[in-house]
């Protein structure tokens, strides 16, 4: 480790080094893919996680809908 390098982020520099929103970094924590260390109202997410979270193996947050929008179609114009 140099001088200066940090061991723990914020919300807001881990959703910037995974070049993501804060909400996103937000829902990853609720969903228990991040681990976080808090300290007070302060949520501080350490390298290792945000490393781990940036691999392409991680999960996806955001799932795919199961159908198209054109599968949707049908069932939209009989709802009405």
């Amino acid at each position: 480790m140099t001088p200066g390098e940090k061991l723990v982020y914020t919300r807001d520099e881990a959703a910037e080094l995974l070049m993501i929103s804060v909400s996103s970094v937000d829902m990853m924590i609720r969903r228990g893919m991040l681990k976080v260390a808090r300290k007070g109202r302060l949520v501080l997410i350490p390298k290792a996680e945000v490393e781990r979270a940036a691999r392409t193996d991680m999960p996806r947050i955001w799932t795919a809908p199961e159908k198209s929008v054109s599968e949707f179609g049908p069932q939209l114009r009989a709802a009405g």
